[in-house]
């Protein structure tokens, strides 16, 4: 399997073994990403998107009384979380021990509620049986994250019952057009829109 040189970070030609790495990244900085983020995404609520869409107000999933919602990615389970308090039965999962040591944390601190279910699953593997779930969602979770994302759709429609909803939110891809760079660079694409490597960084010894 070719891997990018070390330090790269750019996009890859072949073949890229992400195993691991997002569960490495989001370990290390669950607490950084969380201090950051955390007033933000507030300890019980579904944020779609950087722009603050809500799904209180989009309605994406439906009515979810009553039913099975499984949350792909889930990061500290904010989303799951406000799920539980619309009445839902919701599980949810991350590649994440670091990301969900916080989720108990916030469970923790809301002791008159239930703590939500969390599974440490890798999205393109779920542990969980077919037709489990009657919806299932994630919101910048698991699929930017991975350079085979058809196998997270792949997952999610084996454990969806027939007819249920897989809702998802990525980065739109024209993003990828455009160089990760804060300063004026970053306005300017370098990329076609139709190149379809993924994206990579490593680190010095080339692990992505």
């Amino acid at each position: 399997m070719s891997q990018p040189p070390p330090g790269f970070a750019g996009f890859a030609d072949g073949d890229v073994d992400t195993s691991g790495a997002g569960r490495r990244w989001w370990d290390a900085n669950a607490d950084e990403y969380l201090a950051e983020h955390g007033d933000f995404l507030g300890p019980a609520d579904f944020r779609w998107c950087p722009e603050g869409l809500r799904e209180a107000d989009a309605r994406l999933l439906g009515d979810v009384a009553g039913r099975r919602v499984l949350e792909v990615g889930c990061g500290a389970a904010q989303c799951a979380r406000w799920l539980a308090d619309q009445g839902a039965h919701v599980v949810a999962t991350d590649v994440a021990h670091g990301m969900l040591r916080r989720a108990r944390a916030i469970d923790a601190g809301r002791a008159d509620r239930p703590a939500v279910p969390l599974v440490e699953a890798d999205a393109r593997a779920l542990p969980f049986p077919d037709a489990s779930f009657d919806v299932a969602f994630t919101a910048f979770g698991a699929i930017p994250f991975v350079a085979d994302p058809w196998r997270v759709h792949a997952e999610v429609a084996r454990v969806l019952r027939p007819g249920g909803r897989w809702a998802f939110a990525v980065t739109h891809p024209i993003r990828w057009a455009f160089p990760d760079d804060p300063t004026e660079r970053g306005l300017v694409a370098s990329r076609s829109y139709f190149d379809r490597r993924p994206y990579v960084e490593t680190d010095d010894a080339g692990r992505v």
